[in-house]
């Protein structure tokens, strides 16, 4: 059995007597998360034409199995992502993209590591999406006026992000402001939805993720937007 499995909605498709249409672009997401990230992107992709990303550009979802199910390591992400690449003969390096996200939380302690990681992953023509201290933080500026109301009082809490009691910092506020677990009820990626208000957010923190270890920082919006004005 294959170690992932794709989701995708492309569905445009031509007639019986003709080729079926390839899209313009791909775009692979692997990310590192096994739970929160798949909810929020199968609803984004399911959501596509609502959140205007164009009907020739294909999001693939890379869901990891069997035994990478729980390898998460971001360098272990870029191995995954050329068994992608190997297993698509159509794979185009010229027009699709590889998208990997992860947490720079784990690198608080070793900016050398993080900064070679991200060469390593820029020489593969990766695009990385980084949320520091997690992907929640990303989840949060969907939310409206989160960046005031929360981020900004709760700004060390959230940097630390030490666990409260069963769920670290950044998980806890964002179940306490949606009523939702994010690691285990699917209900968290209708957030998808609210993604205009996010990009808008996102531009209020950092969203360097070369420099971006002890600041709270997202760049996964701007990245969705760069995806919607593919066109």
């Amino acid at each position: 059995m294959a170690p992932f499995k794709e989701f995708s909605n492309w569905n445009v498709r031509a007639s019986d007597e003709t080729e079926p249409i390839e899209p313009y672009r791909r775009y692979y997401l692997i990310c590192e998360g096994a739970n929160t990230e798949k909810f929020y992107f199968y609803s984004l992709i399911n959501h596509k034409q609502e959140l205007k990303i164009h009907q020739m550009i294909d999001i693939v979802f890379v869901e990891r199995t069997d035994e990478d199910l729980h390898m998460s390591n971001p360098k272990r992400l870029f191995e995954h992502a050329e068994k992608v690449k190997e297993s698509h003969e159509d794979f185009d390096p010229d027009r699709d993209k590889i998208v990997i996200v992860f947490d720079a939380d784990i690198y608080a302690n070793d900016s050398e590591t993080y900064a070679t990681l991200l060469q390593m992953g820029n020489d593969k023509a990766y695009i990385m999406g980084v949320s520091n201290p997690s992907f929640e933080v990303f989840l949060l500026l969907h939310i409206e006026n989160s960046y005031e109301n929360i981020i900004i009082p709760n700004e060390s809490r959230i940097i630390e992000n030490k666990k409260e009691g069963r769920q670290r910092c950044i998980c806890k506020l964002l179940s306490e402001t949606t009523g939702i677990n994010p690691k285990t009820n699917k209900k968290i990626g209708e957030l998808a939805l609210s993604v205009e208000i996010a990009i808008n957010q996102e531009c209020k923190i950092n969203q360097d993720i070369l420099n971006c270890i002890g600041i709270i920082t997202s760049n996964i919006a701007n990245i969705i937007q760069k995806i919607r004005d593919d066109n």
